[in-house]
């Protein structure tokens, strides 16, 4: 099985779903604590719709990248092969790039030990790594699930697996 790193909005939500409110622990109501109205501010500007679904590049693209907006993550998953298709990522150094700001390059492959490495960037900022991936090992980039399907010399071959 790949190792993966995950960052960008993935590391937000998992942050923000660590937060509550606090009581004084005498049975009173629960009062919201500094962190918890900070961690409502992030949740809601997660949420925002950007003032353009056309990546800029560098931070301008943060709230294509960092988002929870379902508006966003619609034109991510649309930017992606359908399901059942194929996306090839070269192996040479290429760049893929896509609408929303999020790029795909290959970091290595080894066909002799039959893995690869796969790295997402948005906005500048690495968003997920998967290393030492093999045919059939899961991968999945702005919300969008993916199977390894082939790695040759040249490419990594990428299954689309749900809409």
């Amino acid at each position: 099985m790949s190792r993966y790193r995950v960052a960008g909005s993935a590391l937000a939500l998992l942050a923000l779903a660590g937060c509550g409110s606090s009581s004084d622990g005498g049975g009173a109501e629960p009062t919201t604590a500094p962190a918890t109205t900070r961690a409502a501010e992030d949740k809601a500007a997660l949420a925002a719709a950007p003032t353009s679904m056309e990546s800029a590049g560098g931070a301008a693209d943060d709230a294509l990248c960092f988002t929870t907006n379902r508006d966003v993550l619609t034109a991510a998953a649309d930017g992606f092969p359908a399901e059942g298709e194929a996306l090839s990522l070269v192996g040479n150094g290429g760049v893929q790039r896509f609408p929303t700001g999020l790029s795909l390059t290959v970091s290595y492959l080894d066909t002799e030990a039959g893995t690869a490495g796969i790295a997402a960037n948005c906005a500048a900022v690495p968003v997920a790594a998967y290393e030492d991936v093999r045919v059939g090992d899961p991968v999945e980039f702005a919300g969008v699930p993916f199977k390894v399907s082939e790695i040759t010399e040249r490419a990594v071959r990428l299954t689309r697996t749900s809409a």
